[in-house]
């Protein structure tokens, strides 16, 4: 009589009981005519890496078509911004003279 709470391990009846578990699973599996499937392990996905290939390329494919719409708006902001700050220096320096 054995043990329990010493059970030895037994390398070969772990693989008997898993070859069952794929064989009942593999039968579930009925083969399709005509298509592929095909399956890719989630260590060999890149997921990361295309986002920065070719990084340049894709930000100017996205800013091109755009430029006319956007860049005035900004380049008339920056403009009005250095009037702003040289006229407020010209308000608040009209005393010192």
């Amino acid at each position: 009589m054995s043990n329990p709470v010493h059970k030895t391990y037994d390398a070969k009846a772990k693989m008997k009981n898993s070859e069952v578990f794929l064989r009942r699973w593999w039968k579930v599996a009925k083969p399709h005519t005509g298509l592929v499937v095909r399956s890719l392990a989630p260590n060999h996905q890149r997921v990361i890496g295309p986002l920065f290939e070719n990084l340049p390329a894709k930000i100017m494919h996205r800013i091109k078509p755009n430029f006319w719409y956007v860049a005035p708006p900004f380049v008339g902001a920056y403009l009005l911004t250095l009037w702003a700050d040289n006229a407020n220096d010209q308000l608040h320096r009209s005393h010192w003279s």
